[in-house]
């Protein structure tokens, strides 16, 4: 473990130590939210930051890997700072909409929520483009200095990053991520993911981890480019699968 990150602070600095910092605030959340009392649309209203910072650890380190087979110094530095000043963006706010007992999504109740949320949406909107022009630079990259079979893994990863990112884009198209009911009410542990309608939060928390869940097992596990591919075309067919169901208004797990 000590080698891994030893690796990870000489590849890229910024997003490891940004990586600390989400963890160190991670876990003051989580601390919160075993002494506070305050609920947000069924939820302890730390429960929200403490899963976008989680998520950000896991998304800056893996960024910080991904971006080491980038052939191109300054590119890499543009697109690590673009990615540290987003992710921080949108996790400041969804931590102060908390703090003040208010949703931080879809939330346009008064100019202040408003701005907050418009700003949100623009760290997300540009996080996001950014993850598309780094698909595109890696696909129109003829050499990587790693294995076939990781390589591809790495794309198809940034791929289906980019193609499930619409099941973002729907989410805030329709000001909500419940189908068939409102948002809030009774929901899966920590993820609160409703039991009672379609969530479309469970595809899109999956199509945002394929960043860390294909090239770690392309690493891992699959040896071949062939079976690679095959394994993020099954993958795709989940998701999508997923997100049919949620837009049936069905939950994919009732109790």
């Amino acid at each position: 473990m000590q080698a891994f990150f030893i690796k990870l602070h000489e590849r890229n600095k910024l997003l490891f130590w940004f990586g600390f910092y989400s963890f160190f605030l991670s876990l003051v959340c989580f601390v919160l939210a075993l002494f506070d009392s305050e609920v947000i649309l069924g939820a302890g209203r730390y429960i929200k930051p403490l899963k976008y910072y989680l998520a950000i650890v896991i998304t800056s380190w893996t960024m910080a890997i991904i971006l080491h087979y980038l052939n191109s110094k300054p590119l890499r530095t543009i697109v690590s700072i673009i990615i540290a000043l987003t992710l921080f963006g949108e996790s400041s706010i969804i931590l102060l909409q908390s703090i003040r007992v208010v949703a931080s999504h879809y939330n346009t109740s008064t100019p202040f929520n408003k701005f907050m949320y418009d700003l949100m949406i623009s760290c997300m909107v540009i996080f996001t483009v950014t993850i598309f022009v780094l698909t595109i630079l890696f696909y129109n990259q003829k050499k990587m200095a790693c294995s076939q079979h990781f390589a591809t893994g790495i794309r198809m990863g940034l791929l289906l990053y980019s193609v499930f990112s619409i099941i973002g884009f729907i989410m805030i198209r329709n000001m909500s991520h419940t189908i068939g009911g409102q948002d809030g009410g009774e929901g899966l542990l920590f993820f609160n993911w409703s039991i009672k309608y379609g969530d479309l939060r469970i595809s899109h928390m999956m199509g945002v981890h394929v960043l860390q869940i294909i090239p770690l097992l392309s690493y891992y596990v699959f040896k071949k480019k062939n079976k690679v591919l095959f394994f993020s075309f099954c993958y795709f067919l989940l998701v999508l699968a997923i997100t049919i169901i949620s837009f049936m208004k069905m939950p994919l797990i009732s109790y």
